[in-house]
């Protein structure tokens, strides 16, 4: 339950910052990435939803879809990460990936507090972002296996009571 509570308190604290960088002219392509924000906003709490559910009701199935929406979400950061050193490597060969970064973000605002290496941290943040996320895939396969376990030796109890007793008698001899 506290975990939960932890990753909803976190997703909050990320949204936040999100509206406050934009507040403070952080970033330049609002109108691209504020629905983009929600959605992943929404997707989290569903899955935070359906692992809270899940848990309480016992039920893996609930709980796999947070690891569904987990893997998109993952797989997303890796895109976006990739997709960051790739502008870095092609750097001002091509017109798209010199000018993407300063479309997106304010170049000077986040040189100004990161140093003139922002854009390598922010490719870091990314693939970071999608390590904590297999993180928490690990720790949700680890409670599936372990309700399907429980569920398994519940099973076996019930199937054991419900068995009739055997009586063996002794065979005489003649």
């Amino acid at each position: 339950m506290t975990s939960q509570k932890n990753k909803f308190l976190f997703s909050l604290l990320l949204i936040s910052l999100y509206f406050l960088m934009e507040k403070h002219n952080f970033i330049e392509a609002t109108w691209l990435l504020r629905p983009i924000v929600y959605c992943l906003a929404f997707l989290s709490a569903s899955g935070n939803i359906c692992a809270l559910s899940g848990a309480i009701l016992e039920k893996a199935s609930i709980i796999q879809y947070q690891v569904t929406i987990l893997m998109f979400m993952i797989v997303l950061c890796d895109v976006v990460a990739v997709s960051i050193v790739l502008i870095m490597a092609i750097g001002k060969r091509m017109t798209l990936t010199a000018i993407a970064p300063e479309l997106l973000l304010s170049q000077k605002k986040f040189e100004s507090i990161l140093g003139p290496f922002w854009i390598y941290l922010l490719a870091i943040l990314f693939h970071m972002t999608a390590a904590g996320m297999m993180c928490i895939i690990g720790v949700n396969k680890r409670y599936i296996a372990y309700l399907g376990d429980k569920n398994g030796f519940y099973a076996e109890q019930k199937r054991r009571l419900e068995e009739p007793p055997v009586e063996i008698f002794p065979q005489k001899d003649a």
